[in-house]
């Protein structure tokens, strides 16, 4: 059996916390692993990390159609996707909705559309609003995506998979999940998925 292709589009770049611990996961398991980057990225200290994973690099900008594009183009019409894996967060401060600016809620919905929250989207504390929106945002895309591919009778299943409150940059370092089991877990329920 061939190997399979995992493309990982994580909004912060594969590059470090939970993307570059899902590429090394995917890579361990024997698919051919492509992980994005901003292009500013490639300074960064730990795309020398990413480096050594021995994945293709696709640099991709969400904001600019062009790399968008480019990114598409870099990965090709001629092979297969079997797994697509799209992550990304945002900055959760300020806690409080009272302290949410009109500017940090501008910020988060340039790149995640802003849709109102659904009853599927688990928000049992209410802060951190300028990260829950654009969460809502992706599970009502997943859920819209999922719908359509079912109604054109596409054989390709959508997951929205949580990886729990995982230590990274983005939370600047709080959380009571170790990656590792975060990630190999996500891979579990890939593996596992049917259509």
């Amino acid at each position: 059996m061939a190997p399979r292709n995992v493309l990982l589009i994580v909004r912060q770049g594969a590059n470090r916390g939970l993307g570059i611990g899902l590429l090394k996961v995917f890579k361990e398991q024997g698919y051919n692993v492509f992980g994005t980057i901003r292009p500013q990225t490639r300074s960064d200290p730990s795309f020398e990390d990413l480096k050594t994973t021995g994945a293709t690099i696709i640099d991709l900008d969400y904001l600019e159609e062009d790399s968008i594009a480019a990114a598409a183009e870099s990965y090709g019409n001629d092979q297969a996707l079997d797994v697509l894996v799209n992550c990304g967060g945002i900055e959760m401060h300020p806690e409080n909705w009272i302290d949410t600016t009109a500017e940090s809620l501008i910020y988060t919905s340039e790149w995640a559309s802003i849709a109102a929250a659904n009853k599927n989207n688990a928000n049992d504390c209410g802060t951190h609003i300028s990260y829950r929106m654009p969460k809502s945002a992706l599970n009502a895309l997943n859920i819209s995506v999922a719908i359509e591919l079912k109604a054109a009778k596409e054989s390709i299943a959508v997951l929205c998979i949580d990886p729990g409150d995982v230590p990274t940059k983005l939370s600047r370092w709080v959380g009571d999940i170790d990656l590792n089991d975060s990630v190999h877990g996500m891979f579990e329920h890939v593996e596992k998925a049917t259509i």
